[in-house]
């Protein structure tokens, strides 16, 4: 496997993350007038440190029924240390 524009990169390790499942579902939350929807990514993890990300969002998916296997999230524009992505 190469670089290609849709590889990341696992900063801390330095090495090419390895797609790990395809058509991941995730479910955007509905804010104010905006309905909550349904993305399709992939997940990439680091053979190193595990970490993992979702990216390739292409595919919006509107459904009466939930999707199998969703991940639920809500906005967070900070990291995980408060550090605003950095």
């Amino acid at each position: 496997m190469g670089l290609s524009r849709s590889t990341p990169i696992c900063v801390k390790c330095k090495v090419l993350m390895k797609c790990h499942k395809n058509a991941q579902f995730v479910r955007d939350p509905a804010i104010g007038a905006f309905p909550s929807t349904y993305w399709s990514g992939d997940v990439w993890k680091c053979p190193g440190c595990s970490c993992k990300v979702i990216t390739g969002f292409g595919s919006k998916i509107v459904s009466e029924n939930d999707p199998i296997d969703v991940l639920e999230f809500e906005w967070n524009f900070k990291g995980s240390n408060g550090n605003e992505g950095e």
